[in-house]
């Protein structure tokens, strides 16, 4: 049994070959890798027992990466993002409130916390987002920090499958939303339907435990 097993979450997909969790209660932690998270927050790897966990800590942050990584490089007071999402780099300008909130993205070390992880698994990692099994592979001379790309993607996932993770984007950034309507990476793998999940736990109202908790079933709730 692996650390995240001592607490209900759920299983939303893989990323890296390594299984992403949605927690649903919040968990203090003791340290090293038994990381503490909260139902806001996403997190890759179980922990003691699995891989050394990763907490993307800030959802919302990470979708304003993502958002912000679309952008023409030449005009980031566009609100449109070019080839990404399928329209024109001369759309409509940001308002002054969106660009500020685009231009203050905390960097990936306040948004990723790798709780336990030694040279070993960074290297690892490295050749896992580098490979040629990826839709989008890590390419450092296109990508720049490996960090900033994992924050990316999540973001990405986030925003297209989980915004009550970052419930205020939709308003504080409409109109970079409103022109953002295709994923670009695609790197977040889901189980399709009829297969059974290999984790993920929840309490039920009698005090039992059911194993295989997997986030997209019917009953999947589309808002918080």
């Amino acid at each position: 049994m692996s650390y995240i097993d001592t607490f209900d979450h759920e299983l939303v997909g893989f990323f890296a070959g390594l299984p992403l969790y949605h927690p649903l209660e919040t968990v203090t932690g003791s340290g090293g890798d038994e990381f503490g998270c909260t139902p806001l927050q996403l997190v890759l790897g179980g922990g003691g027992g699995e891989h050394p966990a990763m907490v993307l800590t800030q959802p919302t942050a990470a979708v304003m990466a993502f958002l912000q990584a679309t952008l023409p490089p030449d005009g980031p007071a566009v609100g449109c993002v070019s080839t990404m999402a399928g329209c024109s780099p001369d759309g409509p300008a940001l308002s002054a409130e969106a660009q500020q909130l685009m231009d203050e993205v905390p960097p990936h070390d306040e948004c990723l916390h790798f709780a336990g992880w030694g040279i070993a698994e960074f290297v690892s990692f490295h050749e896992r987002c580098s490979a040629p099994t990826f839709v989008t592979p890590y390419q450092i001379e296109r990508d720049g920090a490996l960090e900033e790309w994992v924050l990316r993607n999540l973001g990405e996932f986030v925003y297209f499958a989980m915004p009550e993770l970052a419930p205020n984007v939709q308003t504080q950034l409409a109109d970079v939303c409103a022109q953002v309507r295709h994923p670009h990476y695609l790197n977040v793998q889901i189980l399709p339907p009829g297969y059974a999940a290999p984790a993920g736990r929840r309490r039920t109202t009698s005090g039992d435990v059911v194993w295989g908790n997997y986030a997209w079933t019917t009953e999947r709730r589309t808002a918080p």
